[in-house]
């Protein structure tokens, strides 16, 4: 999948052939080039024999995490959110051809704490837009591609914001990441809601793993 051209408007409603084949579970997880989208793949992977998993993320993960042929890896630039969604609906067409799914998992892990510099401070507001794409626009992408391909077709969506105590609380120095970690919560919430309103099969779960040492 190739995000180098700028991509064509197309119509991207999902198409759900009569007859498909069942597949048990499927996971999309974000940010697995290491830290804890990688462990996530790994837990999965042990734990739950059989499961597909695509993995999205600037650099790939090890090769151990790719050794079975239903795991896939898609190197992807969220914070390019002209190209992710002609991006993410090939990709999720491709995997979604003539199958359905017991259950559909996806971990929102990738994230940016960006600029530490006091508000009054904030210079570079390029990095500051680079920064929201990265953190905020390419998830409500990711999720509303997500949900619209995969809903239809699975018996169980659980969808994982990876969260943090950002998204409650303020802290100097970090008021891009914690506005974006705040808005991703209510981002999901509202999922939740619309979720319960249609009847869905749908889960939200925001998760706090706590401080992390990443490398």
């Amino acid at each position: 999948f190739s995000s180098g051209h700028k991509p064509q408007e197309r119509h991207t409603t999902p198409h759900h052939p009569r007859s498909m084949s069942q597949t048990k579970e499927i996971a999309i997880i974000t940010g697995v080039s290491r830290g804890y989208g990688l462990e996530i793949a790994r837990s999965l992977a042990k734990n739950r024999p059989g499961i597909e998993l695509v993995l999205l993320g600037r650099g790939a993960p090890p090769e151990d995490v790719l050794s079975s042929p239903s795991h896939r890896f898609l190197s992807i630039d969220l914070s390019d959110i002209t190209a992710l969604p002609v991006t993410l609906t090939d990709l999720f067409q491709d995997v979604t051809k003539d199958k359905r799914f017991t259950k559909a998992f996806i971990f929102n892990n990738a994230g940016s704490i960006g600029l530490g510099e006091y508000v009054s401070e904030i210079e570079d507001f390029g990095r500051v837009a680079e920064t929201i794409n990265m953190n905020v626009t390419s998830c409500i992408i990711l999720n509303s591609i997500f949900v619209k391909f995969f809903q239809p077709i699975s018996d169980d969506v659980v969808v994982v914001e990876i969260s943090s105590g950002a998204a409650f609380n303020p802290y100097a120095t970090w008021s891009l990441y914690c506005s974006h970690k705040a808005a991703r919560k209510m981002f999901f919430q509202v999922l939740a809601q619309e979720a319960k309103m249609k009847s869905w099969n749908l889960k939200t779960l925001s998760y706090c793993p706590g401080v992390m040492h990443t490398n």
